[in-house]
């Protein structure tokens, strides 16, 4: 040493330390920093994902709706079953091409309670034969 000057190979211990710690400090946040930002996408990326499957569910319960809304309905709420046999013995009768024409139309089609009770009654006939 010349003059009180310090050598470059001469750095004290603490000031190395301090350099250190400051660097690890900032290396410790950066990747803090990536691991929120990593969780605050994978946040958004669910979120959109939960955005776009209700509005899957809502649009295709619309198409539902506009698709139900067209078909035969019933007359009261101790009809549905009925409904449904004389649907399905329609579809079994004279093929899906003619029932979905005649059904699937722009406005409402009631069965008339004629309708109703016809099937009732080939129903009642055919659980009688089956018991029988």
């Amino acid at each position: 040493m010349v003059d009180g000057q310090k050598e470059p190979y001469d750095v004290e211990e603490g000031d190395a330390m301090e350099e250190w710690n400051v660097i690890e400090k900032k290396i410790k946040k950066e990747k803090q920093n990536l691991t929120l930002e990593r969780r605050w996408i994978r946040a958004q990326m669910k979120t959109m994902v939960r955005i776009e499957k209700s509005s899957i569910l809502k649009m295709t319960a619309m198409m539902a709706d506009g698709q139900v809304t067209k078909c035969s309905v019933q007359l009261g709420s101790t009809e549905c079953g009925y409904c449904m046999i004389r649907f399905m013995k329609e579809i079994m009768e004279e093929g899906i091409e003619v029932s979905v024409k005649d059904n699937f139309r722009d406005g409402k089609v009631e069965y008339t309670t004629d309708d109703i009770n016809e099937i009732r009654e080939e129903w009642s006939e055919f659980v009688t034969g089956f018991i029988s």
